[in-house]
């Protein structure tokens, strides 16, 4: 005979030889009879009341329910009971073709934290013996018990569909957007197996955390359900000592409430959701600065790029990463590019990751990079060895995060297409500490060292937008000469007078068209404008624009001499003030 929820955990038919010390349970026994349908006696009534704020217990079925509940109070073994009852007496198997299987899905931050609910699972359905039976398989990320599938998912999981399912378990799930998991994966997954549930009358969606930020789904649902009487859709909240009975109120204060504070306190063990805590940088905001597709771009001679590292001694597995960002100005629209973010993540050889950051340096034309103001400082000396100069930021990070912040806000900035980014840019929260303190960091246990990276790159670059200065430009066509001919004589064309951002633009076309196109439009500038007085290039030759700023044909000719000897490009440089001797 089909047990209730209730039942399964009171009958020795069911689990109870598991629910040791039960009374320990009592609060959770109240919500397992409204689950169950059962009457409430007037007792029960009222921690029904304290948990929930509604003013009657429902007398329809609940479709949904999202527990906020404090540390320690048992919610991974209720997580684990809902999967063994519903496996075993969910009553599915009528609405499922000939063939098919209900599914459970139980997705957790991470895989290792579903499977200790997957523990609970087989170890109540053990605690009986005449339930054993219903175990048909056992794996590690899933099991087959009775005509059901209990299927265990890391919140980083894609999901499918095709699928019909019962019961949906949203383990911890305010944690989801702090473990490197996209920030709105749980809404995806919610509405893209929700659909899936429609067929199975008594189908059921547990949200189930300790609350932390008013963000998400677990906030959302939570808010606009509380205390609504006519909802179908449950907001539970309780304490870790009311949940928990054989946990001390006073103990839990006198142990953490100093250390934590009242905040974290509040959130830990009380289940208030915090409210000196919010979003940094919202979604949409994020999402628009991405582009699709773009995960790096390639160096460009012809650019000024700026370089800033977050550096990590790579010594604990799960660590810091050692992170680099490499951006540049855009020559049209006032973007601020960022070209790559490059990550390694701990454990790793600081000789090695130096090595590879010193190559980078090369490759874009750095000569001096920033790094993080608070990140160790061992690296200076090590990349000077390479003709790297290391400056420190003068800022600190919460500053560095609201100057990008208002890049972000105002459209200004474009970041690369790397997930792990996109992740740490959304897990960031701005909070309010003592006083009016306010600091921008990603969570305890969390990193932002791609986002710390990137954030720095586009605020270095901030400062370096230049202005337009004017100066007579000269087309130069560049290949090898024989020896002792003047440079000059490749002057071709009537210099004209442009700003030193519209000189970098410019690059020669393919051999044996007439005039100079401009950049790719993924630097800022339209395809197909062709610069007045362009000349036309000799065949296989490669061009580039110099900016004299007012020299001497002479000196120009030296400094590109200097130029094409190997010298790196830069905006900055301008031709020598006297033309070295012979």
């Amino acid at each position: 005979m089909p047990l209730k929820l209730i039942d399964a955990v009171m009958s020795a038919d069911g689990f109870r030889s598991y629910f040791k010390g039960l009374e320990s349970w009592s609060s959770w026994c109240v919500l397992f009879k409204v689950l169950s349908g059962e009457a409430l006696t007037a007792a029960e009534l009222e921690v029904f009341k304290h948990h929930t704020g509604r003013a009657a217990a429902p007398t329809f079925r609940i479709r949904e329910l999202y527990v906020c509940a404090g540390r320690r109070s048992g919610k991974s073994t209720v997580a684990g009971l809902l999967c063994a009852f519903y496996s075993i007496w969910g009553g599915w198997s009528e609405h499922l073709a000939a063939g098919e299987r209900a599914r459970i899905f139980l997705v957790s931050p991470t895989l290792a934290q579903g499977q200790v609910v997957r523990g609970y699972t087989l170890g109540m359905i053990r605690s009986n013996k005449k339930l054993w039976r219903f175990v048909k398989r056992e794996a590690r990320d899933s099991l087959e018990i009775s005509d059901v599938t209990v299927e265990i998912k890391a919140a980083s999981w894609r999901s499918t569909k095709g699928f019909t399912v019962g019961l949906l378990i949203l383990e911890e799930l305010s944690a989801w957007r702090f473990e490197d998991i996209a920030a709105n994966q749980d809404t995806e997954i919610y509405t893209s197996l929700v659909p899936s549930m429609l067929t199975i009358p008594n189908s059921l969606v547990v949200g189930i955390s300790t609350p932390f930020a008013r963000d998400g789904l677990l906030w959302r649902k939570f808010n606009a359900n509380w205390g609504k009487v006519d909802s179908s859709i449950l907001s539970w909240r309780g304490c870790s000592w009311e949940m928990n009975k054989t946990l001390n109120e006073k103990a839990l204060r006198d142990q953490y409430f100093e250390e934590l504070g009242p905040a974290a306190f509040g959130a830990e063990f009380e289940a208030k959701f915090r409210e000196d805590m919010e979003t940094f940088l919202p979604l949409e905001i994020v999402n628009a600065a991405i582009v699709k597709g773009r995960s790096i771009l390639a160096p460009d001679p012809a650019l000024t790029y700026f370089g800033f590292a977050d550096p990590s001694e790579g010594l604990r597995k799960g660590g810091d990463s050692f992170a680099f960002s490499v951006g540049h100005n855009a020559q049209a629209g006032g973007h601020i590019i960022i070209d790559g973010v490059y990550e390694w993540p701990a454990p790793f050889s600081p000789k090695i990751v130096l090595e590879q950051l010193a190559g980078l340096c090369a490759n874009y034309g750095l000569a001096e990079i920033v790094q993080d103001r608070y990140a160790v400082a061992w690296i200076a000396a090590d990349l000077e060895a390479f003709g790297v100069q290391v400056r420190v930021a003068e800022e600190s990070k919460s500053a560095l995060y609201e100057k990008f912040a208002l890049l972000m806000n105002k459209g200004e900035v474009e970041l690369p297409d790397i997930p792990r980014l996109r992740s740490q840019l959304l897990g960031l929260m701005r909070t309010l500490s003592g006083g009016a303190t306010v600091s921008v960091d990603h969570v305890r246990g969390g990193h932002d060292d791609c986002a710390n990276v990137a954030a720095g790159c586009a605020v270095g670059l901030l400062g370096k937008r230049q202005t337009a200065r004017k100066g007579t430009v000269y087309y130069v066509g560049m290949r090898s000469r024989p020896a002792g001919k003047r440079l000059s004589e490749d002057f071709k064309g009537k210099p004209r007078t442009v700003s030193d951002e519209e000189a970098r633009a410019f690059t020669v076309g393919a051999p044996g068209k007439v005039g100079l196109a401009l950049q790719k439009p993924s630097a800022g500038v339209p395809v197909g404008q062709v610069p007045a007085a362009a000349p036309k290039p000799m065949p296989g030759s490669v061009g580039r624009v110099f900016v004299s700023r007012g020299k001497s044909k002479q000196e120009t000719s030296t400094w590109i001499r200097e130029m094409l000897a190997g010298r790196a490009y830069s905006p900055d440089d301008g031709p020598p003030d006297k033309t070295p001797k012979k």
